[in-house]
C-alpha cells in the first residue's frame, strides 16, 4: 500500500471495511493504511454430470467453478478441471472421482486480493442412470377371461438397448405375467414393465430398465354366461296396440365378483306382438349384455320366447240420462229406452260397435207407477267385441204405466121441473166410446155408482155436473189398467106450475083485513110469495080489482107463478 494516502474526512468502504486498519496517527492529517488478502477456499458450481449408462467410466464434467466468499464486481476465477474424469465404477449409482489440488489454479485481475486456500483433496459427483431397452418376440398365450391380469406368456424375448458387449436375457421368474388389464379381446395386450423387468437376466442386468409396459399379442376369450328365469309379458287389458311390456324376470348368472354390478343385462322394455286382440300371446325378447365390463362375457343364450295375456277392458255401464219413456196401459209388456247409458271404458264410436244396447225394457203389462225394468247391455257378437267384459251391465230403470183412458157416454141429468133442490137424478147406461182395447172389449165392463148429482143452483134453467173417475165402477180382468175420464153430464129444470091456492083469514070484522093466501105447486110444495103475484078481485073473470076487503060477501084471489113458477090459479073465497 506503499505511496496511498488516505484522507480521513472520505468515509471508509463499507463493503470493504474489514480490509483497513487505521493507526492512531499523530501529526498531519495523513493515516498510512496496510490491506490484507482476503482467504477464499470453498467453491461451487461445477459436478459430474449425470448420464445414462453406457458401459464406461468416463464421466463429463459441467458447470463452472464458482468461489464462494469473492466480492461483488472481482474478477476471479478457479481453473484446471479436465473436460472428463474416470469415475470409481462404471455402473448404475451415484459415481464419484478424485481431483489433485495442485491442478486447479486462481487467476483473474482481482487474484492478488485473495489467497486461495486449497484443500487436500477435490471430490466431484454425478449420477449413472438405468439404460432404458425394450423388449419384444413375446406372445400371449390364449385363455378365457377369469377377472384376473395374470397370463402366461410364450415366445423368445428380443432385448433391444443392450450395450454391444454386454448379455442380457429375458428369464420370466414365474410362467405367469401381469398384464396392463384383465379385459377380453383379441389383438394387442401389455404386460407390465415391472414383471418383464423382475425377468431380466446377465451380469450387468440392474443397470437396465424396461422403458414402457411391453406390447404382446394373444387372445383373451369372454367368459360364458347365462340367464336363468322364465320370460315373460306383463300381462295387461286390451288397449288396441299391438305390443307388449316385458316382464323384469331374467337374472344373469356368471358373472365374476370381481365384476359384480358392473355387468348387466338389457332387453326391450315392449315387444310387438301378432296383434292387438285379447288373448295370449307370444313373442320373442332378444336380450344383451351391457355394462363397463360387458366385453368380457358372451351370453350363452340371448332368445327367448316369452308369453303372457290380454285380458278383456273391462266396460263399465252408468245411468247417464237413461230414462223409461212414461204411457198409457196398452197391450205391450215393455217400456220404451230414452236417453243413453254413460259408458267407462270406450268411446262412443267404439261403443256403437261392440255393445247392444236396449231400446226397451219389460215391466209387465199392467198399469202402475215407479215400475222397475231391467236395462241389460249385452256385447255384440264380433271379432272386436271379443276385447272387452262388461261390469255392472245391467240398470234398474223405473217407469210409468199410465192407466188407460176410457172416455164414456150415454148419462145425463134426468130433466125435471124446479122442486128447490139441486139435487138431479143421474139417467141413462154408461157407452164407452173411445180408449178401450179390442182384446178387452168383451171383459171390461163400466157401470156409474152413483144415482144423483148435485148441481151448482137450483133454479130453472139448463144444468151440468161433473162426473169424476170415483164415479164409476170398473170390473173386468183388466179393471185396475184403467180409469174413467172425467164426463159432463147436462139437464134442464123446468118451471114448476102453480097448481093450488089457499086463502085463510076471511072472517068478517067490520074492517078491512088482508086474507093469507097460500100457493102450492103440482108437488104439493109451497110456492113462495117472491116467486108469485098475488091479487084480489071482486069478479071470477079477475077484471075487477078489490081495493079493500072489508064487506061482506064473495072476492076472488088469482095468484101467478114468476121466476121458478108458472101458470095461475083463481080461488073464491068468501068473509062472512
Amino acid at each position: 500500500m506503499e505511496g496511498y494516502e488516505l484522507d480521513t474526512t472520505v468515509e471508509a468502504n463499507k463493503d470493504r471495511i474489514d480490509q483497513y486498519v487505521i493507526v492512531p496517527y499523530v501529526g498531519e492529517k495523513k493515516l498510512t493504511v496496510e490491506i490484507s488478502t482476503k482467504e477464499v477456499k470453498n467453491f461451487t458450481g461445477i459436478k459430474l454430470a449425470d448420464k445414462v449408462y453406457d458401459g464406461s467410466k468416463k464421466m463429463n464434467v459441467e458447470g463452472t467453478a464458482t468461489l464462494e466468499g469473492v466480492l461483488a464486481g472481482d474478477d476471479l476465477t478457479l481453473t484446471g478441471f479436465a473436460e472428463s474424469y474416470e469415475a470409481d465404477d462404471p455402473n448404475v449409482g451415484v459415481q464419484s472421482v478424485k481431483i489433485d489440488p495442485t491442478t486447479i489454479v486462481v487467476s483473474g485481475k482481482d487474484a492478488k486480493n485473495y489467497t486461495y486456500i486449497r484443500p487436500e483433496l477435490f471430490e466431484l459427483t454425478g449420477e449413472i442412470t438405468k439404460k432404458p431397452v425394450t423388449v419384444s418376440g413375446l406372445a400371449l398365450k390364449e385363455k378365457t377371461y377369469d377377472g384376473t391380469t395374470d397370463a402366461e406368456i410364450e415366445g423368445d424375448a428380443k432385448i433391444d438397448g443392450v450395450i454391444a458387449g454386454e448379455t442380457i436375457s429375458f428369464e420370466p421368474a414365474t410362467k405367469y405375467v401381469t398384464l396392463a388389464s384383465a379385459d377380453a379381446g383379441e389383438g394387442t395386450f401389455l404386460i407390465k414393465k415391472e414383471d418383464i423387468q423382475a425377468g431380466l437376466v446377465g451380469a450387468t442386468k440392474d443397470n437396465y430398465v424396461v422403458a414402457e409396459d411391453v406390447a404382446v399379442t394373444g387372445k383373451i376369450n369372454p367368459a360364458e354366461v347365462t340367464i336363468e328365469g322364465e320370460a315373460k309379458l306383463a300381462d295387461k287389458p286390451y288397449d288396441g296396440v299391438a305390443s307388449m311390456t316385458v316382464a323384469d324376470t331374467l337374472t344373469l348368472k356368471g358373472v365374476l365378483p370381481v365384476d359384480e354390478g358392473k355387468v348387466s343385462i338389457s332387453y326391450p322394455t315392449s315387444v310387438g306382438i301378432a296383434d292387438a286382440n285379447a288373448g295370449h300371446k307370444t313373442a320373442k325378447v332378444t336380450v344383451k349384455l351391457g355394462g363397463e365390463k360387458a366385453g368380457n362375457y358372451v351370453l350363452k343364450n340371448t332368445e327367448f320366447d316369452a308369453e303372457g295375456d290380454i285380458t278383456p277392458l273391462e266396460i263399465s255401464i252408468k245411468k247417464g240420462t237413461l230414462k223409461l219413456k212414461n204411457r198409457y196401459f196398452n197391450t205391450a209388456t215393455t217400456l220404451q229406452v230414452t236417453g243413453a247409458p254413460e259408458i267407462e271404458g270406450v268411446d262412443a264410436e267404439t261403443a256403437a260397435k261392440i255393445l247392444e244396447l236396449p231400446e226397451v225394457v219389460e215391466v209387465g203389462r199392467d198399469a202402475g207407477k215407479n215400475k222397475p225394468g231391467e236395462y241389460k247391455v249385452t256385447l255384440k257378437d264380433n271379432d272386436e267385441a271379443k276385447n272387452y267384459t262388461l261390469v255392472g251391465d245391467t240398470i234398474t230403470l223405473k217407469g210409468t204405466i199410465a192407466k188407460r183412458k176410457l172416455y164414456v157416454s150415454g148419462l145425463s141429468l134426468k130433466n125435471r121441473v124446479y122442486n128447490k133442490s139441486r139435487v138431479m137424478d143421474i139417467t141413462g147406461t154408461v157407452k164407452i166410446d173411445k180408449g178401450l182395447l179390442s182384446a178387452d172389449k168383451n171383459d171390461l165392463k163400466v157401470v156409474c155408482n152413483q144415482k144423483k148429482r148435485v148441481v151448482k143452483t137450483a133454479t130453472v134453467g139448463t144444468k151440468s155436473a161433473v162426473l169424476g173417475k170415483s164415479f164409476f165402477t170398473l170390473s173386468g180382468a183388466q179393471k185396475d189398467n184403467y180409469q174413467v175420464v172425467k164426463v159432463t153430464l147436462t139437464g134442464k129444470i123446468t118451471k114448476a106450475t102453480v097448481s093450488k091456492v089457499t086463502v085463510t083469514g076471511t072472517k068478517y070484522t067490520g074492517k078491512a083485513i088482508t086474507p093469507t093466501v097460500k100457493a102450492y105447486d103440482k108437488a104439493g110444495l109451497i110456492v113462495a110469495a117472491k116467486y108469485r103475484t098475488t091479487t084480489f078481485y071482486t069478479n071470477k073473470a079477475c077484471t075487477k080489482k078489490a081495493t079493500t076487503i072489508k064487506a061482506k060477501g064473495t072476492y076472488y084471489v088469482k095468484v101467478t107463478g114468476k121466476s121458478q113458477y108458472q101458470g095461475s090459479v083463481v080461488k073464491a073465497f068468501t068473509v062472512k
